[in-house]
């Protein structure tokens, strides 16, 4: 028999991880990852888009792919409370989104909360309703560095990609395939 507070442990770490879920689903573009962390009949309202979460995933990810090089979202703390098989958890988020347009390249800054409802249904949790708040935006244009200044550029490193191909992504279908989670 689980303890109450094991259980409330367990809860808000099954909700962690739909949480961290979602954020490398967005990054990678990846539709099976993002539609696996809503239930089918969510809602998200991501303020440019309000609607059921499985026409926000098709919006967004042809959004991303179109207007983004690259993003990557960043969360913070999460204030989760678990209350029978529902759940409220509000989750800071730093999102950074490179804009495609080399012609001048510019960096988003985007900070906010999001704000969850969440459902367990047959012992697993998804998200039932989702709402985005945000903070504060920062654009940035990133061509430009102090005179003299010389910044790192990306063939430096092993870039992210968004086709499969990512490491990270290959790495965690591996495991996922393991039944490691």
């Amino acid at each position: 028999m689980t303890s109450p507070a094991m259980q409330q442990m367990l809860d808000e770490f099954a909700i962690l991880k739909v949480l961290q879920r979602y954020s490398h689903g967005v990054d990678r573009c990846d539709r099976a990852l993002l539609e696996g962390c809503y239930w089918e009949d969510a809602t998200d309202d991501h303020g440019i888009y309000n609607g059921p979460a499985t026409g926000f995933v098709e919006f967004v990810i042809p959004l991303l792919l179109k207007s983004y090089s690259a993003t990557s979202h960043f969360l913070g703390q999460s204030l989760v409370t678990v209350s029978g098989d529902e759940a409220a958890a509000e989750t800071y988020v730093l999102a950074a989104q490179r804009v495609s347009d080399q012609s001048r390249p510019t960096m988003n800054m985007l900070g906010g909360r999001y704000v969850d409802r969440f459902e367990r249904r047959g012992g697993e949790w998804r998200i039932a309703a989702r709402r985005l708040l945000v903070d504060w935006i920062q654009n940035l244009n990133d061509g430009q560095l102090p005179q003299g200044a010389r910044g790192p550029t990306l063939d430096l490193f092993e870039n992210g990609a968004r086709d499969g191909t990512d490491h990270g992504s290959i790495l965690y279908r591996q495991f996922l395939a393991r039944g490691q989670d």
